[in-house]
C-alpha cells in the first residue's frame, strides 16, 4: 500500500489541514515511507530462494557455487535451492528432493546394482535446467554410483492415438522438438 501526503494530513486537526507547510513536510515524508516501504519488500522477497533476485550473489557465495549470469534467475534459484537442499545421508529421500527443485514435477529414484535412475514422471522431455540437476547429483552421490537419467517423450503411438494427420499436424506450426517435448495440445 502506497502512502500519499493525503493519508498523512489526515491525521492533523481540519484548521492544519490546509497548510502549505504540512502539506509540503508530508509529500517529502510519504515519498520517503514509500522509498523505506519498497526497501523492506525488497529485503523480505529476497528472504526466499524463490522470489530473491539481487541476493543470488550471496546464496551463490555462501553455498560454493560460481555465478553464473547467463542463467536466467528461475535456473539460480533451482541451483541454489538444489544446493541446499543437498546435506545429509545420501538416499533415495535426499536425491529426490534435491532433483525436487529443478523439475517442477514429480520424478522416482531408483537404487539397483551400483546405479541410481532418476525417472522424470510428468515431465515430457528433458527439462531446462539438466546440466545443473546433473551437476549437483553428481556432487552428492557417490563416484562409484552411476546415474542414469530416464526422460518421458511423446510416441509416434501417442499421436497415432489421438486420431489427427500429418496435414492438421502441419497447420499447427509445431516442431518436431516442441512435440517430442511437450505433446500436441
Amino acid at each position: 500500500m502506497t502512502i500519499t501526503a493525503n493519508d498523512l494530513l489526515k491525521r492533523l486537526q481540519t484548521f492544519q489541514r490546509g497548510s502549505k507547510v504540512y502539506q509540503q513536510l508530508f509529500n517529502a515524508d510519504a515519498i520517503q515511507i514509500n522509498m523505506r516501504k519498497q526497501d523492506i519488500d525488497s529485503i523480505i522477497a529476497n528472504l526466499s530462494y524463490d522470489t530473491a533476485t539481487w541476493a543470488l550473489d550471496i546464496y551463490e557465495t555462501e553455498l560454493g557455487i560460481v555465478t553464473d549470469k547467463t542463467k536466467t534467475l528461475q535456473e539460480r534459484r533451482e541451483v541454489i535451492k538444489s544446493k541446499s537442499r543437498g546435506v545429509g545421508t545420501v538416499n533415495e529421500a535426499l536425491i529426490k528432493n534435491v532433483a525436487d527443485a529443478f523439475t517442477g514435477g514429480s520424478i522416482d529414484v531408483d537404487f539397483n546394482a551400483g546405479t541410481v535412475t532418476i525417472t522424470f514422471i510428468d515431465i515430457l522431455g528433458v527439462p531446462t535446467n539438466i546440466d545443473d540437476l546433473k551437476s549437483n547429483l553428481r556432487s552428492l552421490i557417490p563416484s562409484h554410483l552411476a546415474i542414469i537419467y530416464a526422460f518421458k517423450f511423446i510416441l509416434y503411438s501417442d499421436i497415432k492415438s489421438l486420431n489427427i494427420t500429418y496435414e492438421q499436424i502441419k497447420n499447427m506450426d509445431i516442431t518436431y522438438e516442441e512435440i517430442l517435448n511437450g505433446g500436441i495440445n
